[in-house]
């Protein structure tokens, strides 16, 4: 379908979440459901297919973001692939660089709520990609010749999985605020069990250490005992 250049000029203004006709910011949810402007009373909206074509814009916007980022990781994972455990970080700032870029911008379409939720459910997935990430640079940092195109690779892949399951798990949200559907249990049970459990691991980490350390000096000091006081 194409679209003359009023229409163009009125679909960018909504995909900046503004007003069509007065260029006022309206509420995401406005913008999605094409309701009427508060400011003019004009529909946000374009066409009769208002919905499906916002979303192939956002989609393509996505998606074209979505591989200059990967792209970006990608060689700079294979350049720092060649010093031992430098793609780790590298792999993690360019992450946190996609979420303001890309995530960010489909999160802001969400209610409030509903994304901040989302965007706690991603940074929990990060943590986890990051732990394996780590592990993967252990098992190939002694590959010589090899470690940096794998590591080149394994950024590029990491991040392009990581989008995509952030880009299904926000288009799912997004058609649930559109219904005007409440958050469900799962929206938030999930994250808060999940950053429950990875608090309590942390927390289980520190006793242990502490333990193995409070064990290991009350062995050194059996030990000292037994010698006469005096070590060798």
């Amino acid at each position: 379908m194409t679209l003359d250049r009023e229409n163009v000029h009125a679909r960018e203004l909504l995909l900046l979440g503004r007003c069509p006709a007065c260029a006022e910011l309206l509420p995401a949810l406005v913008v999605l459901r094409g309701e009427s402007c508060d400011h003019c009373a004009t529909p946000a909206r374009v066409d009769a297919r208002h919905e499906e074509a916002l979303t192939e814009a956002l989609s393509a916007r996505w998606t074209r973001r979505s591989w200059i980022a990967v792209g970006i990781v990608g060689m700079a994972s294979l350049m720092g692939g060649f010093v031992p455990f430098v793609q780790a970080p590298i792999l993690l700032v360019g992450t946190l660089l996609a979420q303001v870029w890309v995530i960010g911008d489909a999160i802001g379409w969400l209610s409030p709520l509903r994304g901040a939720f989302t965007r706690l459910t991603l940074n929990l997935l990060l943590a986890a990609l990051g732990v394996a990430d780590l592990a993967a640079n252990a098992l190939v940092a002694g590959i010589p010749l090899l470690s940096a195109p794998i590591l080149g690779l394994l950024g590029a892949a990491t991040l392009w999985l990581y989008l995509a399951a952030a880009r299904t798990l926000i288009r799912a949200r997004l058609a649930r605020d559109r219904e005007g559907a409440p958050l469900g249990v799962t929206e938030w049970g999930v994250p808060v069990a999940l950053l429950l459990t990875l608090v309590g691991v942390v927390l289980g980490a520190v006793v242990l250490a502490w333990a193995v350390i409070q064990a290991g000096e009350a062995l050194l000091g059996g030990i000292v005992h037994a010698l006469g006081g005096v070590l060798p």
